[in-house]
């Protein structure tokens, strides 16, 4: 196996309620290496086939936590003002095997300046997709699809 470039630049859709995921929106924005199957470079993160295999990406991720209000497409309108929290992440890809068969690769978020808190990213090949798992423990668990932040930057 081989190792390949992958660089994530993906965020969340606006989130209403976002109850144990505390935030608004959240972005990830992760370059690094990765064994076979893993993103082909277009910014997207989608990979090829599955397998354990070595990997480690780092970068940032971002916490929103401005509320906003939404139009009848989904999109944001008016927003509060406050700033928008970077934190340095590292993701490492774990050999565990999808328990379901599915060929997803489980990837630990490892969040400077955050403790109380576990975030995993799930890499789905098949599904051409990214997913944010968040756990705060006694608080509970949530998911929240990832998207190409690309696809929501006004065409020009």
């Amino acid at each position: 196996m081989h190792a390949k470039k992958v660089s994530l630049d993906l965020r969340t859709l606006y989130i209403t309620e976002p109850g144990n995921l505390l935030n608004h929106m959240i972005g990830v924005q992760l370059e690094g290496e990765a064994e076979h199957g893993h993103g082909h470079g277009h910014g997207h993160g989608h990979g090829h086939g599955g397998g354990a295999g070595g990997g480690e990406l780092r970068g940032t991720i971002f916490f929103d936590r401005n509320i906003c209000s939404l139009n009848e497409w989904g999109d944001r309108t008016v927003c509060t003002k406050m700033a928008v929290i970077g934190h340095d992440a590292r993701a490492v890809l774990m050999a565990d095997a999808d328990p379901l068969g599915h060929g997803r690769r489980l990837w630990n978020l490892l969040v400077d300046g955050i403790d109380d808190m576990k975030f995993h990213l799930v890499e789905y090949p098949s599904a051409g997709l990214w997913y944010l798992v968040v756990n705060a423990g006694d608080k509970g668990s949530a998911t929240a699809p990832l998207f190409p932040r690309a696809a929501f930057e006004a065409a020009t």
